[in-house]
C-alpha cells in the first residue's frame, strides 16, 4: 500500500509517497494499526544464541541472551600469598642451600652472604663492651670506697676528732663517685646497643625463608655479589621467590556481554591446560568492578576446589559455568 502526502511549501506544492513498513504482517504508521495484505503471513522470532561469543565487534550488536546457557572464558593460575627474598646487607653469596622448587619453611636457612667488614665490626663492639663492663665495676668499687669513707668520718666527727669539712668533703666525693657510676653503666648500655646492632648485621647475612611455601623463582648464584635491600632499585633485584601454593586461584576474563547474568557465588569447572584431564570446581569469589574496553571482557576472581597438586602459577586455564545447573 503506497502512502501519498503533500506539503505546501514555499516554492509550491509537492507530492511523497513511501511503501509503508510490514512488521509480523501488520502496516504501522503514525500510531495507526492497517490491515496486513496476507492474514497468513507471520514471522519467526529469531533465534537466541545462548553460548558466549566472546567480545563483540564494532559492527555487531550484543546478543540478546537466555536465562539457561553457559559462561564460557579463559584465564591464569594466581597466587595470594607468595615473598620476594632480598638480602638486607651487601656482600657476596657464599653459600646457597635450596634449588628452585624446593619446598620451605619460615626461618628456614637459604643462602648465606659474606661480608668480612661485619664480622670485624661485631668483634670491635663486643670489646668495647667488655671495656665499659670493666670501667662501670671499678667505678662500683670507687662508690663502695666513698661510702666507707663518709661513715668513718661521720663517726669521727661524732667524737669531734676530725672537722665538719672533713665530713663534707667525704660526701661531696661519695656523691661523684656514684654520679660516675651512673655514667658507666649508661655507657655500658650504649656498648650492649653497639653488639646488638653489629650481631644483628652479622645475622642477617645468612638469609632465612619469611614465609613457607615454594621457590618458584631463583635468581642468586654463588659468587655474585648483592645489594642491600635498600640499595635495590627495581623489586625484580632479588634473589628468589618463595610461594604459597595452597593460596592460589584465578583471575579469568568472560564476554562482558555475559555481566547481566554473573554473581558472586555462582560455581562452574575448570581445567589447566598442563593437566587437561583433570577438571576440577571452582566458586565465583569476585567480579571486576570495570570492563576491560579494548578486550571487551571482565574479569573473574575464582577460589579453586581440589585443583591437581601439579598447580602452578601463571598456568593458562579454561573455564565453564553452566548457568542451568545453578
Amino acid at each position: 500500500m503506497l502512502l501519498f502526502a503533500a506539503f505546501l511549501g514555499v516554492g509550491g506544492l509537492f507530492l511523497w509517497s513511501a511503501e509503508l513498513p510490514v512488521v509480523a504482517g501488520v502496516r504501522e504508521w503514525a500510531g495507526f494499526q492497517l490491515e496486513p495484505r496476507d492474514p497468513a503471513i507471520q514471522r519467526e522470532p529469531a533465534a537466541v544464541d545462548t553460548s558466549d561469543s566472546g567480545p563483540i565487534s564494532d559492527h555487531q550488536s550484543a546478543p540478546i541472551l537466555a536465562p539457561a546457557g553457559e559462561i564460557t572464558g579463559s584465564g591464569y593460575v594466581t597466587v595470594q600469598n607468595y615473598a620476594s627474598v632480598f638480602a638486607k646487607y651487601e656482600g657476596t653469596i657464599t653459600q646457597l642451600f635450596v634449588e628452585l622448587g624446593d619446598q620451605v619453611h619460615a626461618g628456614q636457612k637459604l643462602a648465606e652472604v659474606s661480608d668480612p667488614g661485619a664480622q670485624f665490626a661485631l668483634q670491635t663492639a663486643q670489646i668495647d663492651q667488655a671495656l665499659a663492663v670493666l670501667q662501670r665495676d671499678t667505678r662500683r668499687i670507687e662508690v663502695e670506697q666513698s661510702i666507707r669513707d663518709h661513715v668513718r668520718l661521720s663517726s669521727l666527727l661524732a667524737k669531734e676528732t676530725v672537722t665538719a669539712r672533713a665530713t663534707q668533703d667525704a660526701a661531696t666525693a661519695l656523691e661523684l663517685a656514684r654520679t660516675a657510676l651512673r655514667q658507666a653503666e649508661q655507657e655500658v648500655l650504649m656498648a650492649d646497643l653497639k653488639v646488638q646492632i653489629a650481631q644483628e648485621h652479622v645475622d642477617e647475612l645468612i638469609i632465612r625463608a619469611p614465609v613457607s611455601g615454594t621457590v618458584t623463582d631463583l635468581s642468586a648464584r654463588i659468587g655474585n655479589s648483592v645489594l642491600a635491600r635498600v640499595d635495590t632499585i627495581r623489586s625484580t633485584d632479588n634473589l628468589m621467590v618463595i610461594t604459597d601454593t595452597a593460596s592460589v586461584y584465578l583471575d579469568a576474563e568472560v564476554a562482558e556481554t555475559n555481566v547481566s547474568r554473573l554473581r558472586v557465588g555462582l560455581t562452574g569447572e575448570a581445567v589447566l591446560d598442563g593437566y587437561p584431564d583433570q577438571p576440577f570446581g571452582f566458586r565465583v569469589a569476585g567480579i571486576s568492578p570495570v570492563v576491560s574496553a579494548e578486550r571487551g571482557t571482565i574479569t573473574l576472581r575464582l577460589t579453586l576446589d581440589s585443583p591437581p597438586d601439579g598447580i602452578r602459577p601463571n598456568m593458562a586455564a579454561r573455564i565453564r559455568i553452566a548457568l542451568g545447573d545453578t
